[in-house]
C-alpha cells in the first residue's frame, strides 16, 4: 500500500522527470519505464506541494545548502513515499485521502510545515492512483544544535514498523472507517514488493508445516494417552464386578423397620426379637466383608476420576480430529504456496543470472571507459603540444608588428599586411578557445615574443641553416619519394 526508497544526487534527476511527466521539444511526454501510462489521462495529475522557484532539482540544491550537508556522492539527498489508494476508497474519496496523507507525512517528517518537500505529484494515469511525495531528509543534530541531511536517521526502522498502523488511525479519525491500509503485507511494517512476495510465501509455508507437525505429534500423543486410560477403565472395571455385590451388605438404616407396637421410653428403643436377627446379620457381615468395602469404595472414587479424565481426554481428542480435518482442508492451500515458492526460486534465481550478466557487461564497459580515457588523455597531450606550436608561430608573427626584440620589426606595413597578422592571431585564439585551451588562446591575443625554440633555430643575429627532416621510408613510398 506505502513503500520508501532513498536516492542520492545522481539518481534523482530522471526520477523528478518521471513525477512532473516531463515534455521533450516537440511537446510530446518523455517515454519512462513505467509502460501503463495513459497519457490521454495524464492531465488529471497534480501536485499538493508548493511550486518551487528552479524546480525540484533547484529546490534540493537550495535545501541541501541550508542546511549541514556532506558533500559526497553517496550521501541519500532525497527519500521518496509512493502512497496508492486503497482499493476499498470510491472515486470522489481519492482527492480527500491523498491531501490528508500529503498532510500527514508533512507532520511525520518536518513537524506540520512542507519546508522539506520537494514535490507530491498525484499520477492518475496508470493503473491505481497513487502519490510520490519526495522529501529531503532534514532531521535535527541536538549534539550540534544544527539541521542536517540525514536519510538514515529520517526514515528508521521504527518508523517504518509503525508507519502503516499511525497511517490506518490517522485516515479512520478522517473517514470515519477502517479503509483497508493494514493487511497481511503491512502490517509487519514497511517492506519492498519482492520481500514482501517472498517473505509471505516462506513464512506461510512455514508456518503451515509446523502446525501440521505440530498437530499431528499431539494427536498422536493424545490417542496413546486416551488407550492407556481407556484399557485402565475396563481392566477397574473387570476387578469391581465380583465384588459389587458385598456393596449391598453394608448397613442401610432405611432397610430397617421399626415394628408399630415399638414402644419408645427416653433413649431406650424396643424393637422385636425378628429385627434384632436381621441387624445382627448384617453388622456380621458388613464386619466380616469390611476392608473389602473399604476397597471398593476407594476404587469407586478412582475409577469416578478417571473417567472424569477419560471424558476430557476423549473431548481433547475430538478436538484434534477437528483440527486434523481443517489441515486437510488447507493442504491444497499448503501445496499452493510450495508451488508459488518453488516459482520465486526460479525467478530469482533467472534474476541472479541476469544480474550477473549485468555486472560482467558494466565490468567491460568500465573496462572500455578506462581505455578511452587513456586515449582521450593521450589526444588531449597531442593537441596541447600542436597548440603550443601554434601559439608560438602566431606569437612570432605578432614581432612583425608588435614586438620589440631587434632586428625582427616592421616600422611599415600596407593595411593589408597589418590586418594579416592580427588575423592570424585572431584566427589561432579563437581555434584554441574553441578546443578549451584558454591559457594558450590569451597568449595569443596578448603576448608578442619568439619563442625559445623558434631562437634556437634563427639564433639572432645569425640566421643557421633550417633543419631538414626526412620522411620515413613509409610516408616516402606512400607520398611517391624515393630516398
Amino acid at each position: 500500500m506505502a513503500h520508501v526508497a532513498k536516492y542520492t544526487k545522481t539518481q534523482v534527476g530522471g526520477l523528478t522527470r518521471h513525477f512532473e511527466r516531463a515534455k521533450k521539444e516537440n511537446g510530446e511526454y518523455q517515454n519512462f519505464k513505467n509502460q501503463e501510462i495513459d497519457i490521454t489521462q495524464t492531465h488529471l495529475n497534480y501536485n499538493l506541494a508548493p511550486e518551487r522557484n528552479g524546480g525540484q532539482l533547484g529546490f534540493i540544491k537550495h535545501r541541501t545548502s541550508e542546511v549541514y550537508c556532506l558533500n559526497r556522492a553517496d550521501v541519500n539527498v532525497m527519500c521518496a513515499w509512493v502512497i496508492t489508494a486503497p482499493k476499498s476508497l470510491r472515486e470522489h474519496e481519492y482527492k480527500r485521502f491523498f491531501e490528508e496523507a500529503y498532510q500527514f507525512l508533512n507532520d511525520r517528517y518536518a513537524k506540520g510545515s512542507d519546508r522539506n518537500v520537494i514535490s507530491a505529484y498525484v499520477h492518475m494515469d496508470e493503473t491505481t492512483p497513487h502519490m510520490h511525495y519526495a522529501f529531503v531528509p532534514v532531521v535535527w543534530d541536538s549534539k550540534k544544535g544544527i539541521e542536517k541531511v540525514s536519510a538514515k536517521i529520517a526514515v528508521h526502522r521504527r518508523d517504518l514498523q509503525s508507519f502503516h498502523s499511525d497511517l490506518e488511525m490517522h485516515m479512520k479519525r478522517v473517514f470515519g472507517r477502517e479503509i483497508g491500509i493494514l493487511n497481511e503485507a503491512t502490517k509487519d511494517g514497511n517492506r519492498s514488493i519482492d520481500e514482501l512476495k517472498k517473505g509471505t510465501a516462506q513464512n506461510e509455508l512455514v508456518r503451515l508445516q509446523n502446525a501440521v507437525t505440530e498437530v499431528r505429534q499431539e494427536m498422536v500423543a493424545e490417542i496413546e494417552q486416551l488407550e492407556g486410560v481407556r484399557d485402565e477403565k475396563s481392566r477397574l472395571e473387570e476387578e469391581v464386578k465380583p465384588i459389587r455385590e458385598l456393596h449391598r451388605l453394608k448397613v442401610m438404616t432405611e432397610d430397617i423397620k421399626i415394628p408399630e407396637k415399638t414402644v419408645l421410653s427416653g433413649k431406650t428403643v424396643r424393637i422385636s426379637r425378628e429385627q434384632i436377627e436381621i441387624l445382627k446379620e448384617q453388622a456380621d457381615a458388613y464386619i466380616a466383608n469390611r476392608p473389602e468395602i473399604v476397597d471398593i469404595r476407594k476404587r469407586r472414587k478412582a475409577v469416578r476420576r478417571r473417567e472424569v479424565e477419560v471424558k476430557k481426554r476423549e473431548d481433547i481428542a475430538l478436538g484434534w480430529e477437528n483440527e486434523i480435518k481443517r489441515v486437510k482442508k488447507i493442504e491444497p492451500e499448503l501445496e499452493q504456496v510450495r508451488t508459488e515458492r518453488d516459482s520465486y526460486k526460479r525467478s530469482f534465481s533467472v534474476k541472479n543470472k541476469q544480474i550477473d550478466s549485468l555486472k560482467n557487461e558494466v565490468l567491460e564497459l568500465e573496462q572500455e571507459i578506462s581505455r578511452l580515457e587513456e586515449s582521450v588523455s593521450e589526444l588531449e597531450q597531442s593537441n596541447r603540444l600542436a597548440y603550443e606550436g601554434i601559439t608560438n608561430i602566431v606569437q612570432a608573427v605578432g614581432v612583425l608588428k608588435y614586438g620589440n626584440v631587434s632586428g625582427y620589426t616592421m616600422l611599415s606595413f600596407t593595411p593589408d599586411q597589418s590586418r594579416l597578422i592580427d588575423a592570424v592571431a585572431e584566427y589561432g585564439a579563437g581555434l584554441a578557445d574553441a578546443d578549451g585551451f584558454y591559457s594558450l588562446a590569451e597568449r595569443m591575443k596578448k603576448s608578442v615574443r619568439i619563442s625559445e625554440d623558434i631562437l634556437e633555430i634563427i639564433d639572432p643575429p645569425e640566421i643557421k641553416s633550417p633543419r631538414i627532416v626526412l620522411p620515413s621510408p613509409q610516408r616516402a613510398q606512400r607520398d611517391g619519394l624515393s630516398r
